[in-house]
């Protein structure tokens, strides 16, 4: 498995570099996204996690999310993406 540690904004200025990064970890069955240091996510960020999801099924991987603030996986509920997380929240 690969832990990879999101910004601290999954916002559409760190969309593209964060996608490179997941993009070049070609020789992973499974990707963990460590959102611990994300306290900020848009429209743009929900979109990229979504795209890795594509991504990730496409290539028959596995994606979890670990470690989301109370903000961000409030998002990540309202888009019905909380099944996602794979650890218990961290409170903020």
């Amino acid at each position: 498995m690969i832990a990879l540690q999101m910004p601290s904004e999954l916002t559409i200025y760190t969309a593209q570099s964060v996608l490179d990064q997941v993009l070049a970890e070609e020789d992973s069955r499974a990707l963990q996204l460590d959102l611990s240091a994300t306290q900020e996510i848009d429209g743009a960020g929900v979109q990229l996690l979504l795209a890795i999801q594509a991504h990730a099924k496409q290539r028959q991987w596995s994606v979890s999310l670990t470690n989301a603030c109370a903000s961000v996986s409030a998002v990540l509920a309202l888009f019905q993406m909380a099944d996602l997380m794979t650890e218990p929240r961290i409170d903020e």
